[in-house]
């Protein structure tokens, strides 16, 4: 599924473990018919200056089509939330949660 094969491919490109507890990794799988998908972007990037180096965004592009974004959240290799669509202040509020 693509969330194996994202976590797969991006712990191959670490060249050491990731032990940072503090660190809070996004996924965010986009389809490629994403209508919306286009207004996240700089969102993502405010979000990314805005928590400086606690977070780091991946975007995933997959073959699905889905309408909504889905964003998942790990922290030391385990998912630890997840959800579909897009509200950057929800977005934003999940990460200050969670951090």
């Amino acid at each position: 599924n693509n969330f194996t094969d994202a976590l797969t491919y991006f712990f191959t490109l670490t060249a050491e473990p990731i032990s940072d507890d503090s660190s809070l990794f996004i996924f965010v799988f986009r389809p490629k018919y994403c209508k919306s998908c286009a207004a996240i972007e700089n969102e993502l990037t405010n979000l990314t200056a805005a928590f400086n180096d606690k977070i780091s965004i991946f975007k995933v592009d997959n073959d699905e089509d889905y309408e909504k974004p889905t964003f998942m959240f790990i922290r030391n290799g385990v998912k630890i939330a997840s959800y579909s669509g897009f509200d950057g202040e929800m977005l934003k509020n999940k990460i200050k949660e969670i951090l």
